[in-house]
Order: structure tokens, then sequence, then C-alpha cells
């Protein structure tokens, strides 16, 4: 019998696929940076295949040879700071402060395990049973969950009633303020960490991510915030957060449950506050009707928007939940706090000089103070003016509705791949959320391209510029080293460090050892050179090693009577030749169909090389778009996604910029008629129009 390293399960010797999961034996990692199943950590536990991965850690499927129990490792790996070689199983930390952001996260990711680890009576944690540093990074061993996250249960439900919604979430309630009072708090709960196991044990995951894998020089901080879900002392690097952080997403999680809605936006709520507006937040009884007046007064006190207002911890929130007298209902009245605000300081300590007496005036005649001497409880915006609302980490069309219903214009600046914003989500907005700015501002968004491993192309038996073009085209780094050749012509790559069709890193590097000529035993004379047509490239090499020839790859490309790896062509052809002159020979890369790649909002350069590395031709044309940078691809032809023959042509449509339109005619216009015009081509009117009185219509 041996063991499945998809499931763990024993299973009969003659057997290559498992009959209890359908894994494959042999398979690799999907990703390059995973450690290959069958590896034993520790002389004990047994890796299996990857359960769970992001851009902080990896989570194996594992075996406890000591106890004879499945588990589950969770390796310490965030990908902003090191990587891993293919193969491999030691991490390489990046150099510099990455290299101190990596040592100190790995520090808490191990030291919120030991902690954690105290808590294994805890029905709603998850359990730790060890922790250790190898391989150049850190494990955390813990019991092994089979179930369903309640994101994925929620899929299947839509909402669940008021009794299964408040027992599923007590027992975390209580774990939770028992770990809280060892101060660790959990930063990211919401549905996708809450874990329900096929017994119907709930249990909270991914602890401490938001701690051990982000630090204050690290972008990664983007990743923790859920909009919805996080409060908004999340969205501050030095917010006040603590058990009351957590609060407010347990409540969240237990409104999507209840109504089947997320809740909005915590600075969006904030910014409809200080408009004088209502909250945005409907009601539970709005849409879970019948729900008691207790359940639904507890969650949206711990749903205030201000800590201050906020259900203060989770002792507190279990109090209200299980009240059985009425619940008092917290005041969540939001005070002015912003520039517009006329600071208490300045009241008390303003001279009597001319210039306070201006700005006394100015602020008199705008109705900022009066003559109550009050100061105004609730922030008004201006006239066009909007604020800011926070679009990172989310997805692309939701972004676009946020920001058009803020009065907020869009411009896509490009895309960049990331190992932790999902595809086609907001990586970057280029104005902090919660600003105050002018209505129809523009705000420039960097769009996530997720996870993106490039494949190392051939390049063996290319001249070395042709090679050096083709790998920088893909942001591979490129170092040579010289080396004297029998066999591949002066010039030439002899071989290459990383080998073909692995999945490398943008910007990784790669040498290649370059053919610095023939060696001193060279003795140069006529040779037969036989037919290569038909021979795999390495056969090749055998044979004008043996015969006192040398080659050059001039090409490669696919064909359909060939297979990948097989010489089409060659020249000169079979005969005699004499050995100083190389033999140029064309490469088969085979002829199977290619998925043609998403490269919207891609620099036309970078689209390019990556859809000609992929063996498709391009074409381009040019368009304007309002809302996306010039130089940017805007279209693609076929779509993405769509099985296209070797050699297909891709039509590119780059994006020339905004679209311009002549200036119109307002010539006898009144000055409301030209506003109007103006204001229908998207044009603002920033001075007053000087009209002659005489040719005025109407």
């Amino acid at each position: 019998m041996k063991k499945c390293y998809g499931c763990m399960e024993e299973y009969e010797e003659g057997l290559t696929k498992c009959p209890h999961c359908g894994y494959q034996e042999g398979e690799k990692p999907e990703n390059a940076l995973h450690i290959s199943p069958g590896t034993v950590l520790q002389e004990r536990y047994l890796v299996g295949k990857v359960i769970g991965y992001g851009g902080f850690g990896v989570t194996y499927v594992g075996w406890d040879s000591v106890l004879d129990t499945k588990i589950a490792i969770k390796e310490y790996l965030p990908s902003e700071f090191a990587t891993r070689g293919v193969g491999q199983t030691m991490v390489t930390v990046f150099s510099g402060d990455k290299q101190e952001q990596f040592r100190d996260g790995m520090v808490k990711f191990v030291e919120e395990a030991q902690k954690l680890a105290q808590f294994s009576s805890e029905p709603g944690i998850v359990k730790i049973f060890d922790s250790f540093e190898c391989n150049n990074t850190a494990y955390i061993i813990m019991e092994y969950l089979e179930g369903e996250t309640v994101a994925e249960y929620l899929k299947q439900r839509s909402v669940l009633s008021e009794d299964e919604t408040i027992e599923m979430m007590k027992p975390l309630i209580k774990s939770l303020e028992q770990i809280h009072k060892a101060g660790i708090i959990h930063r990211d709960i919401a549905p996708d960490n809450i874990f329900m196991t096929k017994d119907h044990k709930i249990k909270l995951i991914d602890f401490g991510a938001a701690r051990y894998a982000t630090t204050s020089h690290s972008r990664s901080l983007t990743v923790i915030i859920k909009p919805g879900y996080s409060p908004e002392e999340q969205y501050r690097s030095r917010g006040d957060q603590g058990a009351h952080t957590d609060v407010y997403s347990l409540a969240a999680t237990m409104y999507r449950m209840l109504t089947g809605e997320t809740p909005p936006d915590a600075l969006e709520r904030r910014a409809y506050f200080e408009n004088n507006k209502k909250d945005i937040l409907k009601p539970i009884s709005s849409m879970a009707k019948g729900i008691s007046k207790n359940h639904e007064t507890a969650i949206l006190n711990a749903l205030n928007i201000r800590v201050e207002d906020r259900t203060p911890d989770m002792e507190t929130f279990l109090q209200e939940l299980e009240s059985t007298e009425k619940v008092r209902r917290r005041s969540y009245r939001i005070r002015k706090i912003d520039l517009y605000k006329w600071p208490a300081w300045l009241k008390i300590t303003v001279s009597a000089t001319s210039a306070c007496l201006v700005l006394f005036l100015i602020l008199f005649l705008t109705g900022v103070i009066g003559f109550d001497a009050h100061l105004k409880t609730d922030f008004i915006l201006p006239e066009g003016k909007t604020r800011v609302p926070s679009v990172v980490n989310t997805d692309f069309d939701k972004a676009e509705e946020k920001l058009e219903d803020a009065n907020l214009k869009m411009l896509v600046s490009g895309r960049e791949y990331s190992d932790i914003i999902p595809f086609n989500y907001v990586l970057y907005q280029d104005v902090d959320p919660g600003k105050v700015v002018d209505e129809n501002s523009i705000l420039r968004l960097t769009i996530s391209s997720g996870q993106m491993m490039r494949i190392m192309p051939d390049v063996q038996g290319y001249e070395i510029q042709k090679a050096k073009e083709q790998l920088e085209g893909l942001g591979i780094s490129v170092k040579t080293e010289d080396e004297s050749s029998a066999v591949f012509a002066e010039g030439c790559v002899i071989s290459q460090s990383i080998e073909p069709k692995k999945s490398i890193e943008k910007g990784a590097e790669v040498t290649l050892i370059v053919s610095s000529g023939h060696g001193d035993e060279f003795t140069e004379q006529n040779v037969t050179l036989p037919d290569l047509k038909g021979m795999t490239l390495e056969e090749a090499i055998e044979i004008a090693e043996a015969n006192q020839f040398c080659i050059k790859v001039t090409e490669r490309k696919f064909n359909k009577d060939h297979e990948a790896g097989e010489i089409i062509a060659q020249s000169p052809e079979p005969g005699n030749i004499r050995n100083s002159e190389a033999v140029e020979i064309t490469v088969s890369l085979g002829y199977d169909d290619i998925d043609v790649p998403y490269v919207l909002y891609f620099e036309r350069e970078e689209a390019e090389n990556f859809l000609i590395s992929q063996g498709l031709e391009v074409e381009f044309n040019e368009d304007y778009n309002n809302d996306v940078e010039a130089g940017l691809v805007i279209g693609q032809s076929p779509e993405a996604n769509t099985p296209a023959e070797p050699g297909t042509k891709v039509t590119l449509t780059i994006c020339k910029g905004p679209k311009p339109f002549p200036m119109p005619d307002m010539t006898g216009k009144t000055e409301e008629a030209a506003e109007k015009t103006l204001d229908s081509y998207g044009l603002i009117v920033k001075e007053t129009l000087q009209i002659d009185n005489s040719q005025k219509k109407g």
C-alpha cells in the first residue's frame, strides 16, 4: 500500500491514480514556488498537495508520521519578499529591506502560532500542534479541516435563519473573547475565513495574517482590507485597532448571513454621515423579516462606524445577543473631523489682529460660525466637492460604479501582476480613500493581472543577441559567461541556468553560457554532414560532436509535421562541408492549440512580447478612449482564453488618449445656454463667460 499525496489515504501499489480523490501520481505543484509533494519536514511531517495559497503563505495537506494522522501544514512564504527555485525546498529571501521585512514577519508568524497553541481547547479556533523553522522559512502544523467555508456555504443557501446564524457564531464569539485577552487580533474575519466542518463545527482560520504578513513598508497591506467587512480604522496605517475591530468584522459577517447582502464599505458609510444623510446600512429587519429586535440592535451596535460608539469587545457583544431585556441602541452620530472644521484651539487663542478679523469675517459670512459661538457638529461637503471612496481590492466593474456614484472620473493607468490582489481587481489608487476632492476629479487606477508565472523559453543554440532580446522582452534579466565549445558556433548559447518551460517570475535572472569558439585542439578539415531533419536537437548535438562540426539554431517555429524539439530544416544540405562552417538548423515547437492570453490594459510593448512568446502574431490599430491612458491595450481580437492555432494573428487596439472634439460654436448664445452646451460636452466653465450684449439672443 502507498499513501496518496492528494488526500493522505492509502491505496494499492499498482495504481497510479488515487481511487479516493483522483490525485495523479507524480503530479507537479501548480505553482513553481510550492514544495513538491512527498517532501518530508523535520523527519516527521509528509507534505502533500497544496490546498490553499495567497501572497502570504501556502497551506498543504500533510501527514504526521508519529501520530499517524492527517494534518495541515502552513508555510510562511510572502511572495513580495521571497521566492523558491524550481524543484527546491529552500526559500530564497530577497536582499535589502525585503530581507528585514521577511525576517520580522517570520518572527511574528511563529510567535502567533505559539500563542494560539495555548488555546487548543477553544472550539472556535483551528488547533495548532507544532511550529518550527527550516528551509530558511517557518511552518505551522495544525488540524486538518474537512468541509467548506461559510462563503461557499452561503453560495448554496444565500441567507441563513436567525437561529442558525446566532448558533453558528456563538462559539467564535466565545473563543475570540479569550484570544483577545491574550492580545491577539484576527483583523481579517469574513465568510471566507470561517470554516464549517462536515460535522457542522465552526472554526476561524487564517489567524494573524494581517499581523505577521505585513509591515509598515509593505504595499501588501491592501489585502487585509475587505470592503464591507473591514471597519474604518483598518483603512488607516495607524488606526486604533483592537477587539472592537474583530467585533465589527464578525457583525458584518452575521449581517451578510442574515440578509444576503454585504454591508456597505465603512468609508462610504462615514462619507454619507458627514453629508447629513442617513446611514446607508439598511436595517436587518427590512430584509430578514421576523428577526428579534434585540438581535438586530446588538448587530447594528457592533457595526457602528466610530470606535467610540461601537460595541467594545466580544463579551459585550455576546451579552447583547443573549439579553432578555431590551438592548439599547448605541448612538452613532458622526462629529465633524475635517479641514473644513473651525478648530477649538483657534476659537480660544485667536488674537485681535487684523488678519484674524478678516478670517473671522469670512467664516461668519459663509455661515461656518455665528454669534452663538457654537461649532457645527456635522461636516457638510461644500458644493462641488466629493469624498474619495476606497476601491483597492475591489472588482474593476464595481470600482467603476463606486467612482461614478461619488461623481469621480476613472483613468486606468495600467496593469501589474500580483500574488495578493485577485485578477481584474484594483491594485492601487492614486488618491487616498476619504480625501475630499473636486467633483469630476480623475482617480488613476492600477489593475491587478493576478499571479503571473512566465514560462522560460528555450534559447539553446541561438546567437546571444537574439537570445537576450527574447528574454529581456519578457522581463527576464540575463547574465552571460563564456566557454569554448566544439559543438556550438561562436557567439551561440551553449546552455541556460533555468530549464526551458519552467515557471519563473518576472524579473528572474538567467545565466547563459555562450560559446567563445573552438578550443585549441580544433583542426579545420572537411567532414561529412548527415541529414539532421527529423532528429531531436539533443541527437544532432551528439552527431555534431562525433563528426566535428558546429551548429547554430536560427529559428524555433510551430510545425504540424514535426514533434516539439525535432529539426525541421538545415543549411547546408547533407554532404561534405568545411567544419569551420556553422550548420544552421530550424527546430520545431510542435503544433498544440494556444489559449489567447488576456492583455487588456497592458502597455503595447509588453503585450506584444507576451503574445509573441506564446506563439502568436500581433498587429495593431488605434482608437480613442477617455478612461484609459494612451499607449495601453483597450481591445484584443480574438478575445482572451479563445483557443487559437500557433501563428494566429491577434489584433490589439491601442489607446490614443481621450477623444478630441471641436469646440462648440457658442456665438450668440446666452451665458446660461453656453454653460449648458459646454456641460453636454463634458466641459466645466472655470471663468465667467464674456458675452456681447448686442449679440445675445432671447
